[in-house]
């Protein structure tokens, strides 16, 4: 159990922190920044549910960027390490290559079941994806994700120094600046979410809502995705925990004034290019282009999660086939879904669906020398990743409803600027009120879908590289380190000052 982890394999110091942001490193040169103190000489101390260590490819997208973050800033990394352990263990080593440190601790097979596959996966994930059919609500496994939390706030308790500044990430995470509050942590704190943000009204039909979301109140800053999710979090603070408005972005809750803003997320566009080129330089891609011929590459990266519209984009490439016979043979797509990684309601079950529909469209349309869908089942690396965006003619990122595509963004940094893709963007996407020249669509409606597709195919070198530059314009403006430097900027500022986050005009 968490509660009994109270040794750790080391201890931090003053010392090997500044050892370890000296000895930086590989990741710093990557991204061409070093790691550089806070303005106030308070370390950035990010919170997540997970830790990337180098070369894990199994943690996903969103974890390769809090690890970019770090090695631009420097501090400390606190978040799960990945392992199962029957004796958990707070390890805080430092790592003199990262040019930050990290506190991982362990879960037993309990509490990792409880943390990620209880309350988060089958009541939090489905309600803020706007899919109360899917959400199974359940007193006890809500009380256990709420222990766990009290539990990791303790921990991270201990690693706390003065004039740290704490950034908390995601769902998993809710309670977490609450029970810091209530075991006297007076830091600042902000947590981003990531995730959308469902009406006030869809947010409120969780039972026991008020206590689920209580944290929010605890927080210096909270940051949301769109405009949408920021009016949507506002109307319901307002509506349901009796906040007031205070100044142009701020609200009272309670004794706090908890200040709202959207960062949309940013990605280390340079950094991906230069990756998606040297990767389309490997002969493993050049082959794999010339057995596509003439056949325009489609992509889509997704998990199988039933927000994110798997089923309904192959619904679309059936319909295309369907509805436009000529195009069999023009092209063909690739389908990259990484497993679930929580146990959340249906994904096992939409992983066989997606399956048996590929293999429905492939039998359908295809032929001997012809298959209309490829099909990954498995985490790729970030270089092998970025080698298929590069040679895919058309980005395919169509979710049903999604906090941040970053997929979409990245699809959009690894083209090739002389010959560049299309995205092909749903309208619930979260980047599409960031990305408005892709070419937008309603997953909901095959047809639609279609159209866009057969639009993104056709579409001329010249409005393509067009439609590219403006895209590319967008994500440069809030790369990663604009981005994340407005979110510590903000954290730092007293609520009034307006200037550091994306204002929800922008974002509208």
């Amino acid at each position: 159990m968490l509660d009994t982890m109270i040794q750790t394999k080391h201890a931090f110091s003053d010392t090997s922190t500044r050892s370890t942001r000296a000895a930086s490193s590989d990741c710093a040169r990557v991204h061409h920044r070093k790691p550089r103190p806070a303005a106030d000489d308070g370390r950035l101390v990010m919170v997540s549910n997970r830790i990337l260590r180098r070369d894990d490819a199994s943690c996903g997208r969103l974890a390769t960027v809090l690890r970019s973050v770090l090695a631009m800033h420097g501090g400390l990394w606190f978040g799960w390490s990945g392992k199962i352990a029957t004796t958990p263990i707070l390890d805080t080593r430092p790592d003199p290559r990262a040019g930050f440190d990290c506190a991982a601790f362990d879960f037993d097979r309990a509490d990792h079941e409880a943390f990620y596959n209880g309350f988060h996966a089958r009541a939090l994930h489905p309600l803020l994806h706007s899919r109360l059919h899917d959400m199974r609500f359940d007193r006890e496994e809500m009380a256990a994700w709420l222990r766990i939390n009290a539990q990791l706030a303790g921990l991270l308790k201990t690693q706390l120094r003065p004039n740290d500044r704490i950034w908390i990430n995601g769902l998993h995470l809710l309670p977490m600046a609450g029970e810091l509050r209530a075991m006297g942590v007076t830091h600042r704190i902000g947590l981003l979410l990531h995730d959308a943000v469902p009406a006030s009204s869809v947010l409120a039909s969780l039972p026991r809502h008020d206590e689920a979301f209580r944290g929010l109140g605890a927080c210096d800053l909270v940051g949301v995705q769109t405009a949408h999710d920021l009016h949507a979090l506002r109307d319901y603070l307002i509506a349901f925990h009796g906040a007031m408005l205070d100044g142009a972005d701020g609200l009272r809750v309670g004794d706090r004034t908890v200040r709202l803003a959207t960062f949309p997320f940013g990605i280390d566009v340079e950094h991906m290019a230069r990756v998606a080129q040297r990767a389309g330089e490997r002969d493993m891609y050049r082959c794999f282009r010339d057995k596509l011929g003439s056949h325009k590459l489609l992509i889509g990266v997704d998990r199988p999660n039933p927000a994110n519209g798997v089923c309904q984009r192959l619904h679309a490439i059936d319909h295309l086939l369907q509805q436009a016979p000529q195009t069999a043979g023009t092209f063909s797509m690739l389908q990259i879904s990484p497993p679930a990684r929580y146990d959340m309601p249906r994904c096992v079950k939409l992983d066989d669906e997606i399956s048996r529909h590929i293999s429905d469209v492939n039998g359908r349309h295809g032929g001997a020398d012809w298959t209309p869908v490829r099909y990954i089942k498995r985490e790729l690396r970030e270089s092998a990743l970025a080698g298929y965006l590069r040679m895919a003619d058309v980005g395919l990122m169509t979710p049903l409803r999604d906090g941040m595509t970053l997929a979409a963004k990245e699809y959009v940094a690894c083209q090739d600027p002389a010959d560049p893709g299309v995205l092909v963007l749903s309208r619930f996407a979260g980047a599409a009120d960031e990305l408005t020249d892709a070419v937008k669509v309603n997953p909901l409606d095959v047809g639609d879908v279609a159209a866009g597709i057969r639009t993104a195919m056709r579409m001329p070198l010249d409005e393509r590289r067009a439609r590219w530059g403006a895209l590319m314009s967008v994500l440069r403006g809030r790369d990663l380190a604009r981005w994340s430097d407005d979110f510590m900027r903000a954290l730092t500022t007293r609520t009034g000052a307006h200037d550091t986050a994306m204002p929800a005009s922008r974002t509208a």
